[in-house]
Parts: structure tokens; C-alpha cells; sequence
């Protein structure tokens, strides 16, 4: 059982090395994450989600969804924003 367990961490780790050469990130400057915007402009998650729907909502933002790796390594879908 535990060479099997390995042996799953090790497929897990490679195929997340060859997802990780695939992500799609957007290209250019002034992208950013609502983790950093709520850095940035210093309030919670909930509070950033409304202001960032309002601002797409009055076409002052872009959106740009992707795929990034997580702090784990692992691809996972993210969402970038930039002022028009």
C-alpha cells in the first residue's frame, strides 16, 4: 500500500510538471489577481468581489481566466483583471 501511495505522489508530481508548462497566463503589465487588488487596496475578499463586479459591470475592467500553479504546485484556474 505504500509503494502504491508513491507511486501516485510521483504520477501526481509529474503530471503536474508538464500541466505547469501549459498554464495560461495573460501577457503584458498591469494584470492582477483579486488576492493582490485586496492587498493593494487593503480590504476583504467579499468587499473586492463587489468592486470588481461593478467595475465589470461598467466596462472600467477586464477580465482575462486562466490557469496558473498554486502555492502547492498544482494548476489551477485563476482569474486576472485589468483597468481599461
Amino acid at each position: 500500500m505504500a509503494s502504491n501511495e508513491r507511486d501516485n505522489k510521483s504520477w501526481i508530481k509529474t503530471l503536474s510538471e508538464i500541466q505547469g508548462r501549459r498554464g495560461n497566463q495573460p501577457e503584458g503589465d498591469g494584470w492582477k489577481t483579486t488576492k493582490e487588488l485586496k492587498t493593494i487596496y487593503k480590504c476583504g475578499m467579499c468587499r473586492m468581489y463587489e468592486i470588481i463586479n461593478q467595475g465589470l459591470e461598467e466596462g472600467k475592467i477586464e477580465q482575462f481566466q486562466g490557469t496558473a500553479p498554486n502555492s502547492t504546485g498544482r494548476m489551477v484556474r485563476r482569474i486576472w483583471y485589468k483597468i481599461k
